[in-house]
This record gives C-alpha cells, sequence and structure tokens, in this order.
C-alpha cells in the first residue's frame, strides 16, 4: 500500500501524525532532560565545593520521583518505553543516581568535603554516565 492510499483510508493520516508528534516530543523531551541532567549534576558539584554549606534536602536528593527525569519515567517515558531492556536499564541508573547523590550531600552535610568529592567525580560521575547514555539509547528507538 502506497503513502496515498494509506492516507485515504479513514483514521490512518491522523495516526501517522500522532505517531509522528509523539517521536518529536519524546526525542525533544529526552534531550531536555539529558541537558537538566547535566545542569544538576553542575549544580551538586557547586554545592560540594562551596566553602558554605547550600541547603539541599537529602530526602528529595534521595527521591527518584522529584526530579524531571523523574516524572518523566514515571509518566510519559513508562508508556512509551515500558518493555525494553534499555529502559528497565535507565531506571536501575536513575535510582542509583539518585542513592549516589544522596550519599554525596550527606557526605557535605557532615563536613566531609573531600570523601564528597571523591564521591562525586568517582561513582558518581560514572552512574551520571550511564544516565546519558541510556537516555540517548532510548532516543534511538523513537
Amino acid at each position: 500500500m502506497t503513502m496515498a492510499e494509506s492516507v485515504r483510508e479513514p483514521g490512518t493520516e491522523a495516526k501517522i501524525r500522532l505517531e509522528e508528534f509523539i517521536q518529536a516530543r519524546t526525542t525533544f523531551s529526552i534531550n531536555r532532560i539529558i541537558e537538566i541532567h547535566q545542569r544538576w549534576y553542575e549544580s551538586l558539584r557547586s554545592h560540594v565545593l562551596a566553602n558554605a554549606p547550600l541547603p539541599m534536602d537529602l530526602a528529595a536528593t534521595r527521591s527518584t520521583h522529584h526530579c524531571v527525569l523523574g516524572h518523566w519515567i514515571d509518566e510519559e517515558a513508562e508508556i512509551i518505553f515500558q518493555g525494553y531492556q534499555t529502559f528497565d536499564h535507565l531506571k536501575q541508573s536513575h535510582e542509583a543516581y539518585h542513592r549516589v547523590a544522596a550519599e554525596v550531600v550527606a557526605l557535605k552535610q557532615a563536613k566531609q568535603h573531600e570523601d564528597a568529592l571523591i564521591l562525586l567525580e568517582g561513582a558518581f560521575l560514572e552512574i551520571s554516565r550511564q544516565v546519558i547514555h541510556h537516555l540517548r539509547d532510548l532516543r534511538a528507538l523513537v
């Protein structure tokens, strides 16, 4: 069936436009989330390097549902990518990201600045890269 023939079928044109919209929105969302994710890392790094402690809520930092990526995973991505192994990997990496971020904040609050920086630049940075890698893999699926 040609594209012209499929457009003549009732509802086909609307279905094609909806699929294109979902692809464009998902690609835009993932690109935006990657940007926000990278900025949050920089914000945490600034927090660790600051001489004066900056207020960061440890419970909110630990939660995977209080950030933009968490909202996207819970609301939009779960519908689009459910059942994809890459999506499961993203969720696992995202949980680890928040767990380690909370450890970094706790170390900073305990005035263990050097340990916080080592964790941030080591394990946390690696997990952050994994999150971005999984997001890019999901973007390639749309």
